[in-house]
């Protein structure tokens, strides 16, 4: 479509007209993000601003550069693909009386973002293929991304909180496994090894709460939702059926927005603990698949398909914990009378299959049960220790009809041990993780140290467990067969 241009209408350059041109249906979400970063740079410079009359703003702002690099570190390569990144952060607040403005912004180009690079060797791991903006105003792409992570405005008084824009809703109390945290789309490029807080995607969204003594009550509106991210499509993982290798390609699903969620929350404080009671209707954001396709060659099936489903649902659920002397008691779960999942098949009978495979409703229910116990060690082998915390959690979920394939994670369990040396700034994290859909285990290391504008980061990851077989075709991305990894990473916080 081309638009007639008046004889005295004021042309601009050609050169910016060349880059509104090639921004097409994405403007509106790069003004978005544009406005969002000068509001960013005018906060931080009246940080240094004295106070003008009848004007109080207080910033709080923390920014930081840094370089990643990840690595496969097992002996075929197979299925992995390396990660050399460097990012910028800039995460801040800034108030004024009963008005505050927050956002976490984070903006990061890997090794093909040079011009003698680009496209001479497929996208770094967790980048996409092909650009892609979502609602919240985060770009994805081959060879740099812009992650909103939060950005709203939020408005607080006498007992009321209102907040508008790109937010993240970190509802449960698990360590590992949040039923309950069902308003935000979820990001699995990194599987298990992401930190808990970057597994959900910031949606841009309404929330009202009432506070109250010890009670408050919150709700949640939602227009329009993403569905969840997983690897990219050109990142294929093994299945085994009836001990024939295949390959299955993952179809992202890119278009369906789903619109007009929204979610009700209740929380209530009990002795040395918290209740909470959730109502949710809206998009479905645990990742489901289902074959889609199969690709023959010579008469032999040799690719599967896989389509993700965006499906909504009705769930209610609840979270508690509670503290006694030196543990902390934590469990959540989450019931749906109305889960979507794929059926399962004959796999002896593949190639006769229809396409796709059908999907039906059942009753779900998912739940976590954990703890946290602080332990009195504070010296081993001549170090002194700060706080110890010992940390284990099961969590299950389970289709109330049969016929049905089993979830992402099925069963697992989890336990980390995290503790602290030099005054906290050396920090120790070990992780250990058990699925029994797929009789797979998983062991994580993260060592870091920081000073004050300083911090390394060491990443240590293996996933051992068979092939995923038909029957727990959800679970194959979360083991990827061969997915040891190291990374290292060393970030600066910007003055």
């Amino acid at each position: 479509m081309t638009f007639g241009r008046r004889p005295n209408q004021w042309k601009p350059p050609r050169k910016l007209a060349g880059i509104l041109a090639s921004w097409g249906p994405t403007f509106v979400f790069k003004s978005f993000v544009i406005c969002i970063a000068v509001i960013n740079v005018h906060t931080f410079h009246a940080a240094y601003g004295q106070e003008q009359e009848g004007w109080n703003l207080v910033t709080e702002h923390q920014k930081e550069i840094g370089f990643h690099a990840r690595e496969g570190i097992d002996s075929q390569r197979e299925n992995y693909r390396p990660l050399r990144k460097v990012f910028l952060g800039s995460r801040g607040k800034a108030t004024k009386d009963t008005f505050s403005l927050h956002w976490n912004l984070k903006w990061s180009g890997n090794r093909n973002l040079s011009p003698s690079s680009s496209g001479k060797r497929p996208p770094d791991e967790i980048y996409y293929p092909r650009r892609r903006v979502l609602t919240n105003g985060t770009v994805l792409d081959q060879n740099q991304q812009f992650l909103v992570r939060e950005a709203y405005l939020q408005w607080l008084e006498e007992g009321w909180l209102l907040q508008t824009g790109a937010i993240r809703y970190g509802w449960g109390t698990a360590d590992f496994v949040n039923p309950v945290s069902v308003v935000n789309p979820k990001d699995l490029r990194y599987g298990l090894s992401a930190e808990k807080d970057q597994q959900l995607l910031s949606t841009p969204s309404l929330r009202l709460t009432r506070l109250l003594d010890e009670r408050s009550m919150t709700l949640v509106l939602i227009p329009l939702q993403e569905s969840t991210l997983f690897p990219s499509a050109e990142h294929n993982w093994d299945l085994e059926l009836d001990n024939q290798r295949f390959r299955t390609q993952t179809i992202q699903d890119e278009k369906s927005r789903n619109v007009g969620s929204v979610a009700l929350k209740y929380d209530v404080t009990i002795p040395s603990g918290d209740l909470s009671f959730i109502y949710y209707n809206g998009t479905d954001h645990e990742l489901a698949v289902r074959p889609e396709s199969l690709t023959i060659e010579d008469r032999r099936p040799l690719v599967i398909n896989l389509k993700q489903l965006s499906v909504r649902k009705n769930s209610w659920g609840a979270a508690y914990q509670q503290t006694f002397d030196g543990i902390v008691l934590k469990a959540e779960s989450l019931y749906t009378p109305d889960k979507t999942a794929p059926k399962t098949f004959d796999r002896s009978r593949i190639e006769t299959l229809e396409f796709p495979l059908e999907t039906m409703t059942t009753p779900h229910v998912a739940s976590s049960f954990g703890f946290n116990y602080f332990l009195e060690t504070r010296d081993f082998l001549g170090i002194k220790l700060s706080e110890t915390i010992f940390t284990g959690e099961y969590f299950a979920q389970r289709f109330l009809k049969s016929g049905v394939l089993p979830g992402l994670t099925n069963e697992m369990i989890g336990a980390n041990l995290r503790t602290g040396a030099m005054e906290d700034r050396l920090e120790v994290l070990a992780t250990f993780l058990y699925d029994r859909l797929l009789n797979g285990q998983g062991k994580l290391l993260k060592v870091t140290f920081a000073d004050d504008a300083i911090k390394h980061s060491l990443n240590l990851g293996q996933f051992d467990g068979p092939l995923p077989a038909g029957d727990a075709i959800g679970s194959a991305f979360y083991y990827f067969r061969s997915r040891d990894y190291a990374a290292y990473e060393l970030s600066y916080s910007l003055p």
